[in-house]
């Protein structure tokens, strides 16, 4: 992965927060609203396009999740989880900033307003801090 991630953000991440995310400079990043080859479609559709585009994807959806799409198959799934709807775009600049970006490659990783869990083949599981 290079100094850009390359992201394609999931229907289910508001419109604002999409947009917010969609700003930041480190990010590639294309929006599944925005698509209307994927508007309203099933994940395993958006994933197929992320898949095709080498982009991870970025989602606060439970359902996307490594057993519905198994680590190493993709580009990787990161999963946003905070208890306010408000705070999923400042935790994910958080992550972008903690170090750790480059473990979402080809695995499933779950954030949190203080915590980052990383899912690889194998089934290893990292936790990292969120600072």
């Amino acid at each position: 992965m290079g100094n850009d991630l390359r992201i394609l953000i999931d229907a289910s991440v508001e419109g604002p927060t999409a947009r917010d995310l969609m700003s930041v400079s480190a990010l590639k990043a294309k929006y599944v609203c925005d698509l209307p080859d994927l508007k309203d479609k099933a994940d395993t559709i958006v994933m197929d396009f992320a898949i095709a585009e080498r982009r991870i994807v970025i989602t606060t959806d439970k359902g996307f999740n490594e057993k519905a799409f198994k680590i190493c198959e993709h580009p990787g799934i990161i999963i946003i989880n905070t208890r306010s709807k408000h705070r999923a775009g400042p935790t994910f600049k958080q992550f972008l900033l903690s170090g750790y970006r480059s473990q979402a490659e080809e695995s499933v990783t779950y954030i949190n307003e203080t915590n980052i869990r990383v899912k690889k083949h194998n089934d290893k599981v990292v936790d990292f801090p969120l600072k």
